[in-house]
C-alpha cells in the first residue's frame, strides 16, 4: 500500500495527532518509592498511588502534577509530583499540546543493574542522580540540582555530580562514572516514543561513544508498555482519560484507513478508470479524522451533564459511609473499589495480605452501631484474602450517609 499510495499515506499520517514528548527538569519533582501488594492488578495501581500519594504530600493533589513509573513484574513503582504553580511560572505551560510529559529521570528506565547502582541523567540545566535497587528496574529514588550557570567553574556538570554525591547516601552502591545527556525531547511516530541522548564522561563535559554525526545523540526507546506511558504523564487525570480516548480513536482511525487504501489499491489493479474512488477515500478519511475530536468533545459534555445532575440532588456523599469502615481498618487490609449499590448499600473490593486481620476487621464491622448488616465474600489464597464486603448501612435517623446508586470510587482506600 505505502508503495502504491506514498503521497495519500502521507498526507493521512498527517492528519493524525503528533506523537510529540515534552521533558521537564527533575529539579521540580519529589519522589517516594511505593512496594505494590501481593496479587493487585495494574488497573488498580493508579488509585493506589494516588491515595498513597495524598498522604505524603504537603499540597492538594489538584495543586499537583504528578505521575509514577510501572513497570509490568516489577516489585514497586516510583511515585513522583511537581507543584503546578512553580512549574507554570518556569514556563511549563500549555502541555495539553503534546502526546506525554513526562519528568527527564524517566528517560532511561527500565535498565536492570546486578547490584545496588546510582546513575546519573542531564537535561538542560538539570541534574539528577537516579538510584536502582538489584534486579529492580523501577527506580527507588531520584535527587536533582540545578547546575551553575558561572563562568567561574571549568566543569560545572561536574561540579554538580559532586554536590549531588554530597548530598545523598551512596554507600552501599556502585556509581556510574558517566552522565547520560538527554539532548532532544520531540518525537514524531505514530508506532512508539524514542527519545536522544548521548552519554558523557563523568570528568568531561564530552560525549563518549557517540557515532551521531548529527549530535542529536542515540535514540533511546521508552520500555514503558501502553499503560505505562499514561501512567508516568504528570497532567491531570481527567485530562489523560481524555486523550486516551483520541488516541485510541485516532489509531483505529489509521488502520481503518489502510485497510480502505488497500481494497481500494486491488480495485485500481483490476480496472484503472476506478482511480477515482482511491481520492474519494482519502476525502472521506480526512473527513472522518476531523471529527473525531468533535465527537469525544460531545461525549465530554454529556458525561460533565450526568455529573452535575448528580451533585445537584446533594445526596452524593459515599465517603461518609467509606469514613465508617475506615474506623476499625487495620493496615493489612486494602481497597481497591467502592461502588453505592443502593439507597445504603456500599459494596467495597479489597486485598487482605492477613487473613486472621480481615476476620477481626469483618467482626468490627457487625458490631458498628452505624452498620445494619456486612455481607463478606472473601477467597483466599497463601494467606491472603482477596474480598468483596457488602455494607449495608441504618437509616439516616441512625447516621448513615444517603447516597445515589450506582456511584463509584476507584480505589477507594481511605488515610489510615
Amino acid at each position: 500500500m505505502v508503495k502504491v499510495f506514498p503521497r495519500l499515506v502521507e498526507s493521512l499520517r498527517k492528519k493524525l495527532p503528533a506523537r510529540t514528548v515534552k521533558l521537564v527538569p527533575g529539579e521540580y519533582f519529589f519522589a517516594h518509592s511505593l512496594d505494590l501488594p501481593p496479587g493487585i492488578l495494574p488497573a488498580d495501581i493508579h488509585s493506589l498511588a494516588e491515595f498513597s500519594l495524598e498522604s505524603l504530600s504537603p499540597f492538594g493533589m489538584d495543586q499537583l502534577s504528578w505521575g509514577f513509573i510501572y513497570l509490568p513484574g516489577a516489585p514497586s513503582v516510583l511515585l513522583y509530583a511537581a507543584y503546578r504553580d512553580t512549574l507554570v511560572r518556569n514556563g511549563f505551560t500549555e502541555l495539553e499540546a503534546n502526546s506525554h510529559v513526562y519528568p527527564a529521570f524517566v528517560v532511561g528506565t527500565g535498565s536492570v543493574f546486578d547490584e545496588p547502582t546510582v546513575e546519573f541523567k542531564l537535561l538542560d540545566r538539570s541534574l539528577s542522580a537516579v538510584g536502582y535497587a538489584a534486579e529492580n528496574p523501577v527506580p527507588q529514588w531520584v535527587s536533582s540540582v540545578r547546575v551553575a550557570d558561572s563562568d567561574d567553574v571549568e566543569n560545572p556538570v561536574g561540579a554538580a555530580r559532586e554536590r549531588l554525591l554530597k548530598s545523598i547516601d551512596a554507600s552501599g552502591y556502585t556509581v556510574s562514572d558517566s552522565i547520560l545527556e538527554i539532548t532532544g525531547e520531540t518525537v514524531e511516530s505514530n508506532d512508539g516514543s524514542q527519545l536522544f541522548a548521548v552519554r558523557q564522561s563523568g570528568d568531561s563535559p564530552e560525549p563518549v561513544g557517540n557515532d551521531d554525526p548529527v549530535g542529536n545523540g542515540d535514540p533511546i526507546d521508552l520500555k514503558l508498555d501502553e499503560l505505562g506511558e499514561w501512567y508516568a504523564d504528570i497532567r491531570d487525570s481527567a485530562y489523560i482519560r481524555k486523550r486516551r480516548k483520541e488516541h485510541d480513536l485516532a489509531r483505529k482511525v489509521w488502520y481503518a484507513t489502510l485497510a480502505a487504501g488497500a481494497a481500494a489499491a486491488v480495485c485500481l489493479l483490476l480496472q484503472i478508470g476506478f482511480f477515482s474512488m482511491g481520492l474519494w477515500i482519502q476525502h472521506r478519511a480526512g473527513v472522518v479524522v476531523a471529527q473525531t475530536e468533535a465527537f469525544l468533545q460531545l461525549s465530554d459534555t454529556q458525561e460533565r451533564v450526568e455529573k452535575i445532575e448528580q451533585f445537584v440532588q446533594e445526596e452524593l456523599r459515599p465517603f461518609e459511609m467509606l469514613e465508617t469502615m475506615n474506623v476499625e481498618r487495620p493496615s493489612a487490609v486494602h481497597f481497591t473499589e467502592a461502588d453505592a449499590a443502593g439507597f445504603n448499600r456500599l459494596s467495597v473490593k479489597g486485598i487482605g495480605t492477613n487473613v486472621t486481620a480481615f476476620n477481626r476487621y469483618t467482626e468490627a464491622l457487625r458490631l458498628s452501631p452505624r452498620i445494619e448488616a456486612v455481607e463478606p465474600q472473601v477467597r483466599t489464597s497463601q494467606g491472603r484474602a482477596l474480598f468483596t464486603l457488602t455494607i449495608i448501612f441504618k437509616d439516616s435517623e441512625s447516621g448513615a450517609a444517603n447516597v445515589v446508586a450506582g456511584t463509584s470510587i476507584k480505589g477507594a482506600q481511605a488515610t489510615e
